[in-house]
């Protein structure tokens, strides 16, 4: 019935909804959030009108990403396939949330997203299921290039020593040896190329809390 509510009414509601984390409100939430259609225009304004549609749109999003569970993998990626950026965020962080194998690939291939937001939140989300290919990837993105952005950058570090810390677990499993190498291995890497805040992502990741603290 979210629907049925004013705008300000249904941003407590989803809020609400998705801060109580019961699985039943997400097809309502996804609904909600995959629902590109703009509502009647009002006295705001088209413009205003389209902004409070996309911040709803943007909670709902965020609200069925905490509340998602396996079944509604197939939702995740659909939202993932959306235009407006938070949203592509709040899949990837869904996504991630699940820890299920079957989301892998969706979130490799969010690391080549055209938004550094989308592309660290996928790196965070590998973070707690990536293994084989996914670690090779995120590997790859921790290193600098042109097409880099400096937050993508970080979110694959912290994922890198995320993955690096797992242990095995219902839906996920540690890394090999040779994989923790890698990921060590390029993370020190990483410390080599200054002191800026990768470089800070990756001493953290090491466990090197004192070069953190003196970047």
């Amino acid at each position: 019935h979210l629907v049925r509510l004013a705008v300000d009414e249904m941003r407590v509601a989803v809020s609400l909804l998705g801060a109580i984390g019961n699985p039943s409100a997400a097809p309502a939430l996804f609904r909600l959030a995959l629902d590109r259609r703009m509502p009647a225009a009002s006295a705001t304004g088209l413009r205003e009108d389209r902004a409070n549609h996309v911040e709803l749109r943007e909670l709902a999003a965020l609200a069925a990403a905490e509340v998602a569970t396996p079944k509604e993998l197939p939702l995740l990626q659909k939202l993932y396939a959306d235009p407006e950026k938070q949203l592509r965020v709040a899949a990837v962080y869904g996504l991630g949330r699940l820890a299920d194998k079957r989301a892998q690939a969706t979130l490799v291939g969010a690391l080549d997203d055209g938004t550094p937001d989308v592309q660290a939140m996928a790196c965070l989300a590998l973070g707690a299921h990536a293994e084989g290919r996914a670690v090779d990837a995120m590997v790859a993105h921790l290193k600098p290039g042109e097409a880099r952005k400096p937050e993508a950058r970080i979110g694959c570090a912290f994922g890198l020593g995320a993955a690096a810390l797992r242990r095995p677990a219902a839906g996920s499993s540690a890394l090999s040896t040779a994989e923790r190498a890698t990921v060590r291995a390029a993370l020190a890497a990483t410390l080599g190329e200054g002191a800026d805040e990768v470089q800070r992502a990756a001493a953290w990741a090491l466990g090197d809390r004192k070069r953190v603290v003196q970047g």
